[in-house]
């Protein structure tokens, strides 16, 4: 019965596919992020266009909701 109980534990530690995953992500996302700013950050265009979605979205109420990606497309 020991042996069953030291062997689950040790199996605690290892490390899920959903964990593997989640630190991938956050390995990429800042490559990523980086790739963006340096292909797209000097478009004036692309601002233009944002700040036209932004409008777009408060007339229809939905900026509350899509906020977030607001934030992340003016960061480049």
């Amino acid at each position: 019965m020991t042996e069953q109980v030291l062997c689950y534990e040790e199996s605690d530690d290892t490390a899920t596919p959903h964990y593997n995953s989640s630190i991938l992500s956050d390995l990429t996302m800042h490559l990523q992020q980086h790739h963006i700013a340096d292909t797209l950050g000097d478009s004036r265009n692309l601002r233009d266009g944002i700040v036209l979605f932004k409008v777009w979205l408060h007339q229809r109420h939905l900026d509350i909701v899509i906020s977030l990606i607001i934030a992340i497309l003016k960061q480049i």
